[in-house]
């Protein structure tokens, strides 16, 4: 990914598709799952069951947060190597 100070070519742009994609992906598990009967402890297993969904709901908005600030430290890192360029032509 990178070559000394110098970044591959387009190897932020990748990282950040890498995780939208895994993003996008785990957010179609983060939809509740059907109440299941499990006797007695139904509402314990249900609640639980909630609670994962949850968490992998807050691990999808990690995900997604990470891929918006790659791509935006892309776009920075991009913008300072073409002013920099710039300067030298």
């Amino acid at each position: 990914m990178t070559d000394g100070y110098k970044l591959g070519d387009g190897g932020l742009g990748r990282v950040a598709r890498r995780l939208d994609r895994g993003s996008d992906d785990l957010e179609g598990l983060a939809n509740p799952p059907s109440p299941v009967d499990a006797g007695d402890v139904t509402a314990e297993v249900n609640d639980g069951l909630a609670e994962v969904v949850r968490c992998l709901g807050a691990v999808v908005d990690g995900i997604s947060a990470a891929g918006r600030a790659v791509a935006a430290s892309e776009a920075h890192y991009l913008d300072i190597e073409h002013n920099a360029r710039k300067m030298f032509e």
